[in-house]
């Protein structure tokens, strides 16, 4: 077994051959990854290693056990190796991993027309497209490709959208409470916001309280400037209406009334407080 260490983990090749009859040569490997040598404040952290013997062409494909597909997808990360003319560095996109890990990788050189070195991407998938580049921006595939496939990825820990999401139907679960003008309500802060925006009470006017047609009483929750709907109640609705009874003004806790006549009896009204 050769073993080789650099400035991150190392792969170690254990096993070399052809290994189900296609002929090509592909290497067993084990992945070493310390935890202190991931690289970077926030995802994707990054962690080169080094290979012996490997080449431009050489693809590493990383093969986790059951075991480690459960564990990694408990904490949210996911791994890729990426080959850069012979520099080979991981990347864990995610949570950032906590402890020091050895996974298993097959080591395989690229034949045909296909220089892509990216390495497979454990828990997502690999666009076919991006397999079959031109010659001439091939160079720039490889070199830029990895990056923009993990920058653009819109990562678990946030980020910030460059293009419209179609929901097809979907629902978008578990909003917070809005506290910019942009944000996203949800079906139960709209219900509560409206509910607890508006109240509702009941004045009376007695019949001797009027002074020159005019008569103002106390309304608890009105302001100089909130709005207000004020409607008679059922039962006043023919005196206010004989009357020419509406209200002509609002204040601080007061309501202010009119009338064409004098009614002769009490008469309430509805009032609908908006906040």
């Amino acid at each position: 077994m050769a073993t080789q260490y650099g400035e991150g983990g190392s792969i170690s090749v254990m096993m070399e051959g052809p290994f189900g009859g296609g002929g090509s040569s592909v290497k067993l490997a084990e992945v070493v990854l310390p935890v202190s040598e991931w690289k970077g404040a926030e995802s994707p952290y990054s962690q080169a290693v080094t290979v012996e013997g490997i080449s431009q062409k050489s693809m590493v494909n990383l093969q986790l056990s059951v075991e480690q597909l459960a564990q990694f997808h408990n904490k949210d990360i996911t791994f890729t190796a990426v080959n850069v003319n012979g520099a080979v560095t991981v990347y864990a996109i995610g949570d950032k991993p906590d402890s020091d890990y050895t996974i298993q990788a097959t080591l395989s050189e690229v034949i045909g027309n296909s220089e892509t070195i990216i390495g497979s991407t454990v828990g997502t998938t690999m666009p076919r497209a991006d397999w079959s580049q031109t010659d001439e921006s091939k160079a720039d595939f490889i070199r830029n490709k990895p990056t923009d496939l993990i920058n653009n990825a819109l990562q678990k820990t946030g980020g910030t959208m460059i293009g419209n999401i179609a929901m097809s139907g979907k629902l978008v679960k578990g909003l917070g409470d809005p506290t910019d003008d942009g944000d996203a309500t949800s079906k139960k802060y709209l219900e509560d916001y409206v509910k607890n925006s508006r109240s509702e009470i009941t004045v009376t006017l007695p019949a001797d309280g009027w002074a020159d047609q005019v008569q103002t009483v106390n309304a608890g929750g009105v302001t100089a400037d909130n709005t207000v709907l004020v409607t008679p109640s059922p039962g006043s609705y023919e005196a206010c209406l004989n009357a020419g009874a509406y209200c002509s003004g609002q204040g601080s806790g007061t309501l202010t009334f009119a009338c064409v006549k004098t009614p002769t009896v009490s008469v309430s009204f509805n009032v609908l407080i908006f906040q």
